[in-house]
């Protein structure tokens, strides 16, 4: 049986409270539009429900791969990095967890670009949903 090591021991500790909870919620809902907007440009691009499942296995691969790239190449918060949508929200709940001082800074830059980047998508797929050939 595995028994329960403190993470103490390590020199780690977690910070995990509601309020902490809370606030990677808040961190994450900037992702919410532009998810959105990603799911409603594949079921408008796609033919059958078969072709929209297999675009949807890639396109979540998409936010992943910042997330990979960073891990592999040992990246640390950076301003210009919190401009990258899902690696920002990684960086800043991170830091959170770690019981850091998030900058307020890394965190409007992390909800601008996410958000903007959510609102340009959501105009492609308005314009994809405009199209006559969508109809039939």
């Amino acid at each position: 049986m595995l028994r329960f090591t403190g993470l103490e021991r390590f020199g780690m500790s977690v910070n995990f409270g509601p309020l902490v909870g809370l606030a990677v919620v808040l961190f994450c809902l900037p992702l919410v539009p532009l998810g959105a907007a990603l799911m409603t440009i594949v079921a408008a691009s796609t033919r059958s429900y078969r072709e929209a499942q297999t675009w949807l296995g890639l396109v979540l691969l998409v936010p992943t791969l910042p997330l990979v790239f960073a891990g592999v190449m040992g990246l640390r918060p950076r301003l210009a990095l919190m401009a990258v949508p899902s690696l920002s929200q990684h960086f800043l709940i991170t830091s959170l967890l770690r019981d850091e001082r998030v900058p307020a800074a890394y965190l409007a830059v992390s909800v601008a670009a996410t958000l903007t980047l959510g609102a340009l998508l959501i105009a492609v797929a308005g314009r994809l949903y405009r199209r006559e050939a969508l109809l039939g």
